[in-house]
């Protein structure tokens, strides 16, 4: 499994919330894409972020500062 972007985790996030909410927990069956997710998502390399330094600075002052990982 390739690994995903910060935004396509978000866009995944988001698509699985839409179906969960109106979803009935005690009768409905088990989606593929929530016990499987490796074989319905791939990661798009030209979506990943670039590690370098500026990068990894930026996000550590917004997790220590606003909370959000």
């Amino acid at each position: 499994m390739g690994r995903l972007s910060i935004e396509q985790q978000i866009e995944i996030r988001d698509e699985i919330l839409e179906d969960a909410f109106p979803f009935d927990w005690l009768k409905g069956k088990a989606n593929d894409e929530i016990t499987k997710p490796w074989q319905h998502w791939k990661g798009e390399p030209e979506r990943m972020e670039q590690l370098t330094w500026k990068y990894k600075v930026k996000r550590l002052l917004v997790q220590l500062f606003i909370g959000f990982p």
